[in-house]
């Protein structure tokens, strides 16, 4: 539609204002009589030399003497502001790793979201942020955008504007006006649909044309700021090394193993008795009392550790937990640490490095070089010190006296933490400690002792945990990246300062030992400096005193606006005819529309809704619990995860189940222990406990090897695959064919000496066999009202063993009246595999004898039996079910009825095997 005309002969009187900024031009314009304009009319004003380009904004009929048409009008301007626009420039990123140039192409550079992209949410990147004028010429050409805007820019348009965000849409009027103004830019309308930029105040000062009047002439003060301050967000350090601290109260390092802890707990809330009831309610006292009730049986305040664990204090959580989640694994920053004199507490320790390193076994951290930039790493861990994580447990000539002295000595890389911002520090998975040399050490190696035992000898590099190690802290060193002061620089100078918010703008400064090194710069070369200076440039040009005045020009129009011309107001009456009143630049507020990005910086300093930032504090305390969480256990984990940890288990048998007991007497690694008829640790006992697994063992939670295999102190000579026992004279000396068998040796020795040697327990064919197991009285099965023999029935069910079933895998017995009968198992061993072959379940007088092995040969013998039970009855009912094999691997049976009108027997098996409650174990 074409824009109605209006011509000087057309118009009653008028007056139109014609400024700078966001804000539209305005007029008003009396028609004589009565015109037809509706509101929102484009309409075009040729007056001298004025032309005034936009929209009837009000039209009104005023009916006094005559009638006449009163328009109220605003130029094209206001339509900038019937347009939206989305996408985001110019925000800052960090370039994509090339896996064929791992790290060193990460590097800052800037993303954006086209118009165009914005459906998509595509980014684009560049090396450089797009200058303003470019994304000036991007907006208006959005396909949103319905003008034909034209540009008429200024130089400083050139320079770019950072953290453009229109992501989730914005009036084109405000985007533009915000440019601007972070530029000390304005702009207004020339024409029908120019934009022209200009600064104000600069350029040569108007001159008064002839025939002025009403000349006014002075300066006024700036209403902008002449002093800027540019702030952009945190600045990021990267310091190596930072020597870490322990993060736990010292004086728990002492009760680092259950066997301490326990004697502990016992002499401070008990004594407890040593039967199986006191025994199990010291354990259950040693794992639940809180370090503040420890502290109050003690009476000591120094044991008291005020600090936090995720959101809980610290002393309310077990002593357990404290002695073995955070002693030896939570390492922090030291509490008097400083980054350009700001101390830790005002510091943020932020997930994440600015550059990766090098490092030497001496522990010095090196920048690499060529520099890679933001690698894939929360932080850098050096630790001078045993991690458990990097010692497996299943081969038994993996540790070496060269390897735990390196430990001690030698720094290595750690990847094995969870960083905890929240207490500045790391938590290892695994502890990591400074082990004892020598004798004191975490593992010993007594064979090497052994004069006819040397290096080359399979027995020699034997080690076994020693329960007398010393323990101190581990040395840290991290290489950590933190948040500190806000990035801010000041520009220009005068009376009058302001601020001006920059997203995305600080340093990522890299720093030695506390001192500045380098800067992570731009893609583009350009540091954080840099892109202040070029933000800041436009701004810092205002002068602080502007011209102030001006004239009116009678019988004229057309006097357009200039960086030194504040403002042009035309009027035409019918007194004074055509009148143009000009001012002289002074500062005035650019723009009645407030835009967003000035609602943005609000937001910052208070809450948007109630609790917002309660709630995002809430949300920071639940992420920090999710990463200082400690892993749960791995199915078939290898690896050591605590000190106390490695006293339990057999080196090169890691999946050996420990038995837990007490000693009175400090024992060996490899010695065997005896227990008597009531359970007591004796030496002349006849039940099998287990092998000592670590030497100098003594006092509570003693763990002690019962299966697999296990490193036991046997007398030379033996070879590979002798049985190996004690005697009922020497119950403590194990040798060769020992009457009370304990298993087969797995190494050769020709000496007379003790030594210690790896031995399968659980006697031949490679090691136990587990055998699924059930009995249960027998149904009625035959006729009559039953049958005389039917309440002396019962079922032994033998599981499949060894990947084949059992050839009479359920079988049905009857004990003869008055009588007893015994049920065995029995087992065929393949001569090739020496492991089990078959099985089947059988009923006699007696248990067979299992036939020996071949002496010469050493080969297995054929078959072997064992016992499970003892039957007797009387002429009506089972009286007796005894079993046969009563020591802790093997099954329990139980009476639980007879009924008296049938005769049928109930009976319980269980099993007290720690391996297994389900399975009784043959040879």
């Amino acid at each position: 539609m074409s824009a109605f005309q209006f011509n000087s002969s057309d118009i009653a009187s008028m007056t139109s204002t014609f400024s700078w900024g966001l804000s539209p031009a305005s007029g008003e314009v009396t028609l004589p009589g009565s015109v037809s304009v509706a509101a929102g009319t484009a309409f075009v004003i040729n007056l001298g030399g004025l032309t005034f380009h936009g929209v009837v904004s009000k039209s009104t009929v005023v009916r006094n003497d005559g009638d006449s048409t009163v328009l109220e009008l605003v130029d094209n301007r206001i339509k900038l502001m019937w347009d939206d626009v989305y996408c985001a420039f110019n925000n800052q990123d960090v370039v994509e790793d090339d896996p064929l140039t791992p790290g060193i192409d990460r590097k800052k550079r800037f993303w954006h979201i086209k118009p165009e992209d914005w459906d998509a949410q595509m980014k684009s990147w560049t090396s450089s942020p797009y200058s303003a004028s470019d994304v000036i010429q991007m907006l208006i050409g959005a396909d949103t955008v319905s003008v034909g805007w034209s540009l008429d820019t200024h130089a400083t348009q050139e320079a770019a504007v950072l953290g453009i965000d229109a992501n989730h849409g914005a009036k084109l009027g405000n985007v533009l006006q915000d440019i601007s103004e972070r530029q000390g830019l304005v702009f207004t309308l020339d024409g029908e649909s120019t934009l022209r930029w200009a600064r104000k105040g600069e350029g040569t000062p108007a001159v008064v044309p002839a025939g002025a009047y009403d000349i006014r002439d002075g300066d006024a003060l700036s209403h902008n700021d002449t002093q800027v301050r540019l702030v952009g967000d945190r600045n990021m350090y990267q310091d190596m090394p930072i020597a870490l601290e322990p993060d736990w109260n010292s004086r728990y390092e002492a009760y680092w193993s259950e066997t301490a802890w326990f004697a502990e707990v016992d002499a401070r809330f008990g004594a407890f008795d040593s039967t199986t009831a006191g025994q199990a309610s010291l354990s259950a006292k040693a794992h639940a009392v809180t370090l503040r009730e420890y502290v109050t049986a003690r009476g000591d305040n120094a044991y008291a550790d005020w600090g936090l664990w995720g959101e809980a204090g610290r002393m309310e959580i077990p002593a357990w937990l404290y002695i073995r989640d955070i002693v030896y694994k939570a390492y922090r920053v030291p509490r008097g640490y400083t980054i350009n004199g700001i101390s830790l507490d005002s510091l943020n320790l932020r997930e994440g490095m600015l550059a990766a390193c090098t490092f030497s076994d001496s522990g010095v951290f090196s920048l690499k070089s060529p520099r890679e930039f933001y690698p894939d790493a929360k932080a850098g861990v050096l630790v001078q010190g045993q991690q458990l994580s990097l010692l497996d447990a299943r081969t038994q000539n993996v540790i070496t006296a060269t390897q735990l002295s390196n430990a001690r000595t030698k720094w290595s890389a750690s990847n094995k933490f969870n960083l905890d911002t929240k207490n500045k520090g790391i938590v290892f998975h695994d502890a990591v400690f400074i082990p004892g040399a020598g004798a004191a050490g975490l593992f010993v190696f007594p064979n090497q002792a052994v004069d006819d035992i040397d290096e080359t000898h399979e027995l020699y590099h034997l080690s076994v945990p020693n329960a007398d190690v010393t323990i101190a802290p581990a040395a840290v060193r991290a290489v950590m990246t933190f948040e500190a002061e806000l990035y801010s620089k000041r520009y220009g100078s005068g009376n009058r300062k302001g601020s001006r918010v920059v997203k995305d703008l600080c340093y990522h400064a890299l720093m030695l030992s506390g001192a500045f090194s380098e800067e992570v710069k731009y893609a583009d070369g350009d540091g954080a400096e840099d892109k202040a200076d070029a933000e800041a440039a436009a701004l810092i040009l205002q002068e602080s005193v502007y011209r102030s005045g001006g004239y009116r020009r009678p019988g004229a129009a057309g006097t357009g606006l200039s960086s030194v011309l504040d403002r042009v107001t035309v009027t035409l009456t019918f007194d004074e005819g055509l009148v143009e009143a000009v001012e002289h630049t002074k500062e005035r507020n650019q723009s009645n529309v407030e835009h967003e990005r000035e609602m943005d910086r609000r937001s910052r300093q208070k809450d948007l809704f109630p609790s917002q930032r309660a709630n995002a504090t809430d949300v920071g305390n639940l992420q920090l619990i999710a990463r200082i969480s400690k892993e749960l256990p791995r199915r078939g984990a290898t690896a050591y995860r605590s000190a106390s940890e490695v006293m339990q288990r057999v080196v090169g048998s890691s999946h050996t189940s420990p038995r837990l007991i007490k000693l009175d007497d400090t024992a060996a690694a490899g010695t065997v222990i005896w227990q008597d008829d009531s359970g007591a640790v004796a030496d002349n006992g006849t039940r099998f406990s287990g092998v000592v697994i670590a030497d100098n063992s003594t006092g509570f939670q003693v763990a002690l090897a019962t299966q697999g295999t296990a490193l036991i102190k046997v007398s030379g000579p033996f070879a590979s695959g002798d049985a190996v026992g004690s005697n009922d004279a020497s119950p403590s000396k194990v040798v060769k064919d020992g009457a009370r068998s304990l298993g087969i040796v797995n190494a050769s020795y020709t000496g007379a000496s003790d030594v210690l040697a790896p031995v399968r327990l659980a006697g031949a064919g490679g090691g136990a066999e587990a055998w699924p197991f059930q009995g249960y009285a027998s149904p009625f099965t035959g006729s009559g009202s039953p049958p005389g023999d039917q309440a002396r029935r019962f079922k032994l069910k033998l599981g499949k063993v060894n990947g084949f079933t059992p050839s009479n895998m359920t079988e049905e017995f009857t004990c003869p009246a008055g009588g007893t009968i015994v049920v065995w198992a029995k087992a065929e061993i393949s001569p090739t595999t020496r492991r089990v072959s078959a099985a089947s379940l059988d009923s006699g007088d007696a248990t067979p004898a299992t036939p020996a092995a071949d002496p010469d040969s050493g080969a297995p013998p054929a078959w072997t039996a064992r016992g499970l039970v003892e039957v007797t009855a009387d002429a009506d009912k089972i009286t007796d079910i005894k079993p046969l094999v009563t020591d802790s691997q093997w099954v329990k049976v139980d009476v639980v009825n007879v009924d008296a009108a049938s005769g049928i027997a109930t009976f319980d098996l269980s099993w007290a095997s720690a391996g297994s409650r389900s399975a009784l174990y043959l040879p």
